[in-house]
């Protein structure tokens, strides 16, 4: 872009709005074109000013940064909530983000308005107050959308420790992770998030009883249960004595 603007020059002009200092501006839209005119060696640039209250100016600027700039998902989530907040500010209904919350005419415009669904917008505002390396990881595909929604909860330091658990393993965070991670949130450490993703095997339970009708063809003639135990159990102690015992021609090396 430099490049560009030293031969051509700004050719979309800036947006600014004035601010109580006399002789300053605020730019609204068109940040980068002002940097990069600054080291193309430019003094002057060709704006627009617009006379707008703070919240108009950051609907225009947040809205020209959705537009037009290739931003991060943190730096989007925290656009849609920006715009999100002025415009329940602006409607003066009741728009809370909990799970209960009633429907709502700003969040449905919102959504609307960036070609997501209710559902999805209100998880992307949610995401909003996570720490930004957490966002990062859901960017990254290392944690679930519907999952991070559900870290909201913790607390700023075990969000940063869940962050440096996941950046330092390859697991991905879903639901049922997020779940247990939130009911042991009082006493989370390094440890608790390894065992989160990777549970201690379940042991086998023992076997309680066994059905018998399979094998009564062994026993066509003998009607003494007792017999009947003590000829099983002598069947399978040969039957293990062989496992650990290799027979004869496995020990050979060939057949002659």
């Amino acid at each position: 872009m430099i490049e560009s603007i030293k031969e051509q020059g700004i050719i979309v002009p800036l947006t600014l709005r004035k601010i109580d200092l006399p002789g300053n501006y605020e730019i609204i839209s068109g940040e980068n074109r002002w940097r990069c005119a600054k080291l193309a060696g430019l003094t002057h640039v060709p704006s627009y000013i617009v006379d707008c209250d703070e919240e108009t100016a950051i609907m225009r600027l947040t809205e020209a940064n959705l537009v037009n700039r290739d931003i991060s998902l943190y730096e989007r989530v925290q656009a849609y909530k920006q715009q999100y907040e002025i415009m329940k500010k602006r409607s003066g209904t009741r728009t809370d983000l909990q799970e209960n919350a009633e429907k709502t005419n700003s969040l449905d415009e919102l959504a609307r308005k960036h070609g997501a669904s209710r559902t999805q917008m209100h998880r992307l505002i949610r995401i909003a107050d996570l720490a930004e390396p957490l966002v990062e990881l859901v960017d990254k595909g290392k944690i679930a959308s519907d999952a991070a929604v559900k870290l909201v909860v913790l607390s700023s330091q075990n969000q940063l420790l869940v962050a440096d658990y996941l950046n330092g393993n390859s697991v991905k965070l879903h639901n049922s992770h997020a779940e247990l991670i939130v009911n042991n949130s009082e006493k989370l450490s390094m440890d608790i998030l390894g065992d989160v993703f990777s549970p201690a095997p379940q042991k086998s339970k023992p076997v309680k009883s066994i059905k018998t009708k399979r094998f009564s063809r062994f026993f066509e003639n003998i009607t003494d249960s007792a017999e009947i135990e003590e000829t099983i159990e002598k069947a399978l102690q040969m039957y293990f004595a062989s496992e650990k015992s290799p027979s004869e021609f496995t020990q050979c090396d060939e057949f002659e």
